[in-house]
């Protein structure tokens, strides 16, 4: 058995490596120490400023991932992001978390460009809640608690963001915040997955939040009533809403619809969303009748 595991190691290896090494770059911009990284409150605005960014290894004659990108995202507001799948709002959102450096352009905070040391802090100051959040076969509160595994689990900020995530199923739990949830969540329903994740999101206290189609694999009334949650929180942080649903970025304060690594339209979500409907509607129509795109889904 002790041979085959390593047979087994070795074929993984060239698929292992790339991974590795991305962790040691990420690594390397997080200081060993934590008062070597540089203090990054978001008092005005994010802005990227003509930022083009390219994949290592791109081909020759490929375009950029994405190419001159011109965006602000204000302090306290609400921004929303939409596009087709491929369009490039995976690529914003690595940059806007710092895990990407652009290619070329700069990313401003408060003005200032955003360096090594700077990212540092940035990074520090953000909450992600993806599509697909994994959770631990742990407990709920150790599930919240995850930024800081390894420390003791602080129950009394637990509570607090369950309360700012609207986790009211937490009272019908015979064992509460203690309840062990199984692997990936098992024991809880897909809407409830959401808000442990919206919690954990918020346990460190982050200035800026960002959703990354954090509704897109929910049915109608578990969207909306995460969207409520969404909403309850403007008025506590800034928020990025990356979504396919158009549902799900009208009450945002601005809406850049990125195609082809380009902001193709940016504005309120009452001038850039029936655009931009019109668009799936056109392009649905050149594939053919009865099909309907998965963007225009909830739209």
């Amino acid at each position: 058995r002790l041979v085959q595991q390593l047979l087994i190691m070795q074929q993984q290896i060239p698929q292992i490596g790339p991974v590795l090494r991305k962790l040691e770059e990420v690594d390397a911009l997080l200081p060993s120490a934590p008062e070597k990284a540089a203090d990054c409150p978001l008092t005005k605005d994010l802005q990227l400023k003509n930022v083009s960014f390219r994949y290592p290894g791109t081909p020759d004659g490929r375009p950029d991932a994405l190419r001159g990108l011109d965006l602000r995202i204000p302090r306290g507001s609400m921004v929303g992001f939409v596009g087709l799948s491929g369009a490039g709002k995976s690529t914003v959102v690595a940059l806007l978390t710092g895990l990407f450096p652009p290619t070329s352009g700069k990313i401003l905070v408060d003005g200032r460009p955003m360096d090594n040391a700077l990212r540092a802090g940035w990074i520090r100051r953000i909450g992600y809640v993806p599509q697909s959040p994994f959770l631990l076969n742990a407990s709920i509160a150790e599930n919240i608690a995850f930024s800081h595994w390894g420390t003791t689990v602080d129950r009394a900020r637990v509570q607090q963001c369950c309360r700012m995530a609207a986790m009211d199923f937490v009272d019908d739990l015979e064992q509460g915040l203690d309840t062990v949830i199984g692997e990936r969540g098992v024991r809880l329903s897909g809407g409830q997955i959401q808000r442990v994740a919206i919690a954990r999101a918020l346990y460190h206290d982050p200035q800026f939040i960002l959703f990354d189609e954090a509704t897109s694999a929910l049915d109608g009334a578990a969207e909306q009533a995460i969207q409520q949650t969404i909403d309850s929180l403007r008025s506590r942080m800034t928020l990025v809403v990356v979504a396919h649903r158009l549902s799900t970025v009208q009450a945002c304060d601005t809406v850049y619809w990125i195609d082809e690594g380009e902001v193709r339209m940016a504005g309120t979500p009452e001038s850039v969303l029936p655009a931009y409907e019109a668009y799936l509607a056109a392009k649905n129509g050149a594939c053919g009748e009865g099909t309907v795109p998965p963007e225009a889904q909830g739209a």
